[in-house]
């Protein structure tokens, strides 16, 4: 009866773990799938909004063609002595649209006049306005380097290759036509151009919701960034063969140079600016030939983190029970109890540790978010959803469109006191104000919540109609860290900006343009050695809380005080785990491998008093310096609650009781079997059978304990 049950449990735990490897699979799977199918959805939605951008950039295009195609017929058509039949229709190419930065003629030799060599004139706008030129004063517009006219005296027309406006930090095309004497159309008669400013459309890139990280950006015909997110593309003159030498993976550089000419085609590279995964794909604009790319984070597309690591988590633990089942049958192969039973509690133990291990890389990988009532701002897209937002909301709480404030902050350095709570940031601040809009607006900034700060004398920049205002700062805040999960904790320093002018409608937006990247992996806003003791710096962004205030301020009326948005710049901060571990773990796993050593002795014993003394004295020296070491690591961190390490503290007390209970267990069966001392049994084998059974148990329920803690403490 005894053979048939235990061969019964061992065919059902072999059935059982193979139903636990097929549920694992399915999850993994599961997983998969679903990370597939929100991809492809993303990728869609991605290359839908890729194709209204696509349809806007085109129609602009062939609508400003059209109109200076019209105007270059026009331009001869019942021709008059004096220069006022030219200038009509070249106002009238500038006024159709205001992207145009310049429009003008330019009449090939003696075409205008015999008298005259060259003629040309062009309307172009500068800071004071729309100013009238003539082109043939300063330059000989024949010279062959001038492409714009040589190309359009070939009798071609169309847009040319963009250039840089090096004075203006703006790519600009120009769009070239021949025109043609009434009834001479064997030879132009000139050259008709427009000029126009390719940061246009710029604002119709950043309305394109891409997710968080995703971006988008234009290429010329010659395969350079015409429209991107950092100025350093276009300052540069990057092209897409420059960005793809900086991949990696050489190899990805074909498939995305053939991508270009084919839109359904997705590349999945490496972004070497945030060195995030993504998938690129290119739509054509052929009024141009131009080229729309389309960058989106694998993170926005996939499921999102906090279901994505249970769901893992849960495969890890399916995992580990299913090998456990199936040690128990595989544990035969051990003919004696003793030898099946120390089989087991290895593989559960091993188990127990992997399914820990496998939790904490979890949550390391997958950290929860931890902030709460809050809007990010990660792209120029989310910011203009955010202002038109406020925009309408304000004005229906107060009659008043609330003023916006470009606001940008670099941390130069932030060092931790750890004693009195607090977080020393320096740094700088700057804010752009636009002349004629914000004139009424005080200048200036605050910190919030700060328990010390100063802003040094301000540093004004004006360029144009925009005031650059600049200061250097330092500040104290209080550092409200929660130190429950450490060392696995991430944390969340926010560093608050508000207007001087705090109690008037003025609303502090992050100057995005003033970043290269804006991906919170490539922590914009932050020095690139920025250095916090004891932790790594993981993302930063910026991003609103919503406040209510219970105030007034003393003022007549509090409209729209409610829910009045508050900049932060966050930065997300993680413990360095490796120090820890040398530091807290290390002399805790050494004190229980010296406990299961007292265990493993235990087996040998003969029960002698002396023997038990000792033994209960090794165990109350290692818990003398176990309570030092807890001990010190309370005083470390000014917290009330439990600390999630302090769980392994309270384990090995518990395993030192254990310790301590199985010798003198021995010792008391020792004085048991004296009383009642029968010849012929071996007490040694009593002995060592209960130390046996202690030394099965010891690693088992002390990791199966910590498993259990973790789940509890993180899940």
């Amino acid at each position: 009866m005894n053979l048939l049950s235990a061969s019964f449990l061992s065919r059902s735990c072999a059935v059982l773990s193979i139903i636990g490897f097929l549920y694992a699979l399915v999850i993994g799977l599961q997983v998969r799938e679903a990370n597939q199918v929100l991809m492809d959805k993303g990728i869609q939605s991605a290359r839908h909004v890729g194709k209204e951008a696509q349809g806007r950039i085109e129609n602009t295009l062939r609508h400003a063609t059209g109109i200076i195609e019209e105007e270059a017929r026009n331009l001869l058509a019942n021709r008059r002595e004096d220069t006022e039949q030219f200038l009509a229709p070249i106002r009238k190419i500038m006024y159709s649209d205001p992207g145009f930065v310049e429009a003008g003629v330019a009449f090939a030799p003696f075409a205008y006049d015999p008298q005259i060599r060259l003629h040309g004139f062009s309307y172009l706008v500068d800071g004071e306005g729309m100013q009238l030129r003539d082109l043939d004063i300063n330059e000989d517009y024949t010279k062959p380097d001038v492409a714009w006219y040589n190309r359009a005296m070939k009798g071609e027309k169309g847009w040319l290759e963009p250039v840089y406006d090096e004075t203006q930090h703006k790519m600009l095309v120009t769009y070239v036509t021949p025109i043609y004497q009434k009834g001479e159309p064997a030879e132009p008669k000139g050259v008709v151009f427009a000029t126009y400013s390719v940061s246009s459309f710029k604002q119709v890139l950043d309305n394109m919701n891409l997710g968080k990280n995703g971006y988008s950006f234009l290429l010329s015909p010659a395969k350079r960034y015409i429209v991107h997110h950092d100025q350093d593309y276009l300052d540069h003159r990057w092209s897409l063969d420059d960005f793809l030498g900086r991949l990696h993976d050489k190899s990805i550089g074909h498939a995305v140079t053939a991508a270009l000419g084919n839109p359904s085609r997705v590349v999945r590279l490496t972004d070497p600016d945030s060195g995030q995964d993504t998938r690129i794909f290119f739509l054509q604009i052929p009024e141009a030939a131009w080229t729309l790319g389309i960058m989106l984070d694998d993170n926005d597309l996939m499921m999102p983190p906090s279901a994505e690591r249970i769901k893992l988590l849960r495969l890890v633990l399916v995992i580990c029970l299913a090998i456990f089942l199936l040690a128990i049958p595989l544990s035969e192969i051990k003919q004696n109890l003793k030898g099946r039973l120390w089989i087991l509690s290895n593989v559960f133990t091993v188990c127990c540790i992997i399914g820990n291990v496998a939790a904490l890389g979890l949550t390391a990988a997958y950290p929860p978010d931890n902030i709460e009532n809050s809007f990010l701002i990660t792209n120029q897209n989310s910011l203009n959803r955010f202002m038109s937002d406020q925009r309408h909301r304000i004005l229906e709480q107060t009659g008043e469109v609330p003023f916006f404030i470009p606001t940008g902050i670099y941390v130069q350095s932030i060092s931790s006191n750890n004693s009195g709570g607090t977080l020393s940031i320096n740094g700088y601040v700057w804010q752009r104000y636009t002349l004629g809009v914000h004139d009424g607006v005080e200048r200036g900034f605050m910190i919030p919540g700060s328990t010390s700060f100063a802003a040094g004398n301000p540093q004004v920049t004006r360029s144009g109609n925009t005031e650059l205002v600049r200061w250097n700062f330092n500040a104290t805040l209080y550092e409200d860290f929660d130190y429950s999960k450490y060392p696995f904790n991430r944390e969340y320093i926010q560093v608050p900006l508000q207007h001087k002018q705090f109690t008037r409608n003025i609303i502090l937006v992050p100057d995005l343009e003033s970043y290269k990247i804006t991906n919170p992996e490539a922590l914009p806003g932050l020095k690139n050695d920025l250095y916090l003791r004891g932790w790594d710096s993981r993302k930063s962004y910026f991003g609103y809380r919503f406040e209510n205030y219970r105030t007034s301020f003393g003022l007549a009326s509090d409209m729209g005080k409610t829910d009045f948005p508050a900049l932060f710049l966050t930065i997300e901060v993680s413990k360095q785990i490796f120090g820890a571990i040398i530091s807290q773990f290390l002399p805790l796993i050494v004190v229980s491998i010296l406990l299961f050593a007292l265990l493993l002795v235990s087996t040998n014993m003969k029960g002698e008093k002396l023997e038990v003394i000792e033994g209960i004295a090794a165990c109350a020296a290692f818990f003398i310096v176990i309570v030092f070491a807890h001990i010190g690591l309370r005083q470390s961190f000014a917290v009330k609650d439990i600390i999630y390490l302090e769980y392994y503290y309270y384990i090995v007390y518990v395993m030192i009781l254990f310790t301590v209970g199985t010798y003198v267990s021995v010792a008391v069966q020792k004085e048991q079997e004296q009383m009642a001392f029968t010849p012929g049994v071996s007490h040694a084998n009593i002995f060592r059978q209960r130390g046996l059974y202690a030394q099965l148990l010891f690693w088992p329920l002390s990791q199966l304990a910590i498993l259990l803690l973790t789940l509890q403490e993180f899940y």
